[in-house]
């Protein structure tokens, strides 16, 4: 069963339209929605913000669906000159960028006794690259961070970012989970501000994020019907 992890659905704006089944679902205080597509049973539920709010929801995701691949979109931060607002980034692998336990031998970044970076799915990344070449041309390949602090330019040298392209605040933790799960996890970030843009990371982000995500509910949709036909999951 494919599973959907989403942090505010103010990032997916009436999703529900875009499935002609769908049941509104309350599952251990996440808000949600089951979808029915070419017969297959399509669980989503809002995370919320943040790490531990990430993690909860997709274990409740894992628990009460028993799926067994992921998928997630939602904004992200820039902090690459060559990815500006207002595109899509599809991460190669996923990592924190506010982890320290450098003392015990641990690299920066690195959660004791899990791996450095998360390598997320092949065959879902080629998916949603295959879905968003619908709507840009070209694309970067490297690593989100995510940290539950909100970056920006101001507060920039807080973070170790080891070679990150952009910054959340969800997708390692999912990613963290589904791989102790062993459960097959892609996502795609909407490029929402970008520290080398004269106005603030916040501003940048109510502006983007407000004006053109109902793509990211479209590139859901699509990624979706997709997978399911060309891998014909179980229910």
């Amino acid at each position: 069963m494919l599973g959907i992890i989403i942090s505010l659905p103010t990032e997916v704006p009436n999703i529900e339209k875009y499935f002609e089944k769908n049941q509104k679902i309350s599952i251990n205080g996440f808000s949600g929605y089951i979808f029915e597509v070419m017969e297959k049973t399509v669980p989503l539920l809002f995370s919320g913000v943040g790490k531990a709010n990430a993690a909860s929801a997709t274990m409740s995701l894992i628990n009460n669906f028993s799926v067994s691949s992921i998928i997630n979109i939602g904004s992200a931060g820039s902090i690459d000159n060559r990815l500006n607002p207002n595109i899509f980034f599809v991460p190669s692998s996923l990592n924190y960028i506010d982890v320290d336990a450098i003392c015990f031998g641990y690299k920066p970044n690195q959660v004791p006794h899990e791996p450095e970076s998360f390598e997320l799915s092949s065959r879902i990344r080629q998916i949603f690259l295959e879905i968003i070449k619908e709507y840009q041309t070209n694309f970067i390949d490297g690593s989100c961070g995510t940290s539950d602090s909100f970056v920006s330019k101001e507060n920039l040298n807080k973070f170790n970012l080891h070679n990150c392209l952009a910054v959340d605040m969800e997708s390692t933790a999912i990613a963290q989970v589904c791989n102790k799960m062993k459960i097959e996890f892609a996502c795609a970030k909407f490029i929402s501000d970008s520290i080398y843009e004269n106005e603030t990371s916040s501003k940048q982000w109510s502006n983007n994020v407000n004006q053109d995500n109902k793509l990211m509910s479209e590139i859901i949709f699509n990624v979706v019907n997709k997978y399911i036909y060309m891998f014909n999951l179980n229910k």
